[in-house]
C-alpha cells in the first residue's frame, strides 16, 4: 500500500479516470466478457437510458473502492436475482475476467 503522503502527490481524479478506462476497455477486449454490458451509474439523477434499459433486466451490480496509487484495486458485486456477493481485487484485467467469469458462472483460469 502506498503511503498516505504520496498517494496524496498524485491526481487522483485522472488517475481513478484511467483506471475507468482501462476497466472498460478490458470489458470490451476480453472474449470471456462477450455478451456482458458495463453500464455505468453516477447519480439516482442521472438519465442514462442505457442504464435505465438494463436495471430492470437480469443485472449485478459491481462497486469499486479505488485507492490512489494501488496496483491492485478492490471491487465487490452482487445480484440480487441470484442473491449473490462475492468480492476481490486485482487490475482491471483480472478485474473484468473474474467478473465476467462469475457472471457468465465459469471458473477463472
Amino acid at each position: 500500500m502506498m503511503a498516505r503522503v504520496n498517494a496524496c502527490a498524485l491526481n487522483p481524479v485522472q488517475e481513478v479516470r484511467a483506471f475507468d478506462k482501462d476497466l472498460a476497455r478490458q470489458f470490451a477486449v476480453d472474449k470471456a466478457c462477450s455478451s456482458i454490458q458495463l453500464v455505468y451509474y453516477e447519480a439516482a439523477e442521472d438519465d442514462n437510458k442505457i442504464r435505465n434499459d438494463a436495471v430492470p433486466k437480469g443485472h449485478y451490480n459491481l462497486w469499486l473502492n479505488y485507492i490512489p496509487g494501488a496496483k491492485r484495486q478492490q471491487w465487490r458485486m452482487n445480484s440480487q436475482e441470484r442473491i449473490a456477493f462475492t468480492q476481490g481485487d486485482g487490475s482491471p484485467a483480472e478485474i473484468a475476467r473474474q467478473v465476467c467469469s462469475i457472471v457468465k458462472q465459469k471458473a477463472t483460469p
